[in-house]
């Protein structure tokens, strides 16, 4: 069971967290700050920082239009969708106001025929 710390304090933006379980999903977290998405009300954003405080992945794309046998990416994450400018710039600035000194953009598909 996750842990909601929004419930007892709002204004709650980060917070340190234990992965309890993970699958193809997503992972769980022993408590969380975000406001899950329900009842009409949009859920809040946010990012797992896995790496060192100093750098971080941007990714832009996520998904694939391909349809190879051997790989399971458009089965999990679905077509190929890429995140619009002004989202990838609030996350850029986002990572740097937390601290981030070098950002690797990263894209789902490098291979596209």
């Amino acid at each position: 069971m996750t842990e909601e710390l929004f419930r007892d304090d709002a204004t709650l933006a980060a917070c340190d967290a234990r992965i309890t379980a993970r699958d193809d999903a997503g992972v769980q977290l022993d408590r969380t700050v975000f406001y899950p998405q329900g009842g009409g009300q949009a859920g809040d954003r946010g990012r797992l920082r896995l790496t060192p405080s100093h750098y971080a992945y941007l990714r832009i794309s996520e998904g694939c239009d391909q349809k190879c046998t051997f790989c399971t990416i458009p089965s999990i994450r679905g077509p190929m969708h890429c995140k619009s400018a002004a989202d990838i710039l609030d996350e850029g600035r986002e990572l740097v106001a937390d601290g981030t000194r070098e950002q690797y953009i990263e894209w789902a598909s490098e291979n596209e025929p």
